[in-house]
């Protein structure tokens, strides 16, 4: 008889661990199912190519991609390709601010962590810090401010990577454009890894204004046409 409620007990436990890997591997599909594949600062990825296309406005966008291989904006120079970026995610940004004005944004990065508070303010001072360094050159790589707001990305970043903080699309959207250009910017000596950062991030925060209707598609056009019209 305690045989069996042993054997019944393990079976119990396995069944418990089977499900909790099944349920986090859901979760991971849930956080990383967008194209951007987007990973910290670490060595053994700073050379990964990023598709530089959303397929949420691919056919609402047509007449502004032009191109079905390549976004306009990619041949656009450097410091334009930023300007744009920082603009699109600053127009975006409402989307994070209403949905940190109704929720305590926080994850975790383990079972056993503790949860970890996300500044509301997080993503305006990246921006105004950044918008700060630009002075018709790209910020410095090693530029310590800019690494600083780097750094609070990075937890939530990898919490996202886990499933262990899924906010709605459009939120995770602009937030990742944000961390785009932070990464972009710290890995500029790569000029492959420059370019195609700031492009995702042009995407994102394009694709989180279209999801969230807070502005017209003629709007964004006009938004647009300015560095659409430098080519």
């Amino acid at each position: 008889m305690n045989t069996i409620i042993i054997a019944s007990l393990l079976l119990l436990v396995a069944l418990f661990f089977i499900f909790s890997i099944i349920k986090q591997q859901k979760l991971q599909r849930n956080a990383l199912s967008d194209e951007e594949r987007f990973f910290p600062l670490t060595e053994s990825n700073k050379s990964k190519k990023y598709p530089l296309k959303s397929h949420h406005y691919k056919n609402s966008f047509v007449n502004v991609f032009g191109d079905q291989e390549r976004a306009w904006w990619y041949a656009l120079g450097n410091i334009d390709q930023l300007q744009l970026a920082l603009m699109l995610a600053q127009k975006g940004l409402i989307v994070w601010e209403q949905y940190a004005g109704l929720n305590e944004i926080s994850y975790i990065n383990s079972p056993s962590a503790q949860s970890s508070k996300i500044d509301n303010e997080l993503l305006q001072k990246t921006i105004s810090e950044i918008t700060l360094q630009t002075q018709m050159l790209l910020p410095s790589y090693d530029n310590k401010n800019i690494k600083h707001c780097y750094n609070h990305f990075v937890g939530p970043i990898i919490a996202l990577q886990d499933g262990n903080w899924v906010p709605p699309y459009p939120v995770k959207k602009i937030f990742l454009s944000v961390y785009h250009i932070l990464k972009s910017i710290i890995e500029q000596t790569n000029p492959a890894s420059l370019e195609s950062g700031l492009a995702i991030s042009i995407n994102q925060s394009l694709d989180c204004i279209d999801i969230s209707k807070i502005y017209t598609q003629k709007e964004i056009l006009a938004f647009l046409k300015v560095y659409k019209n430098k080519l």
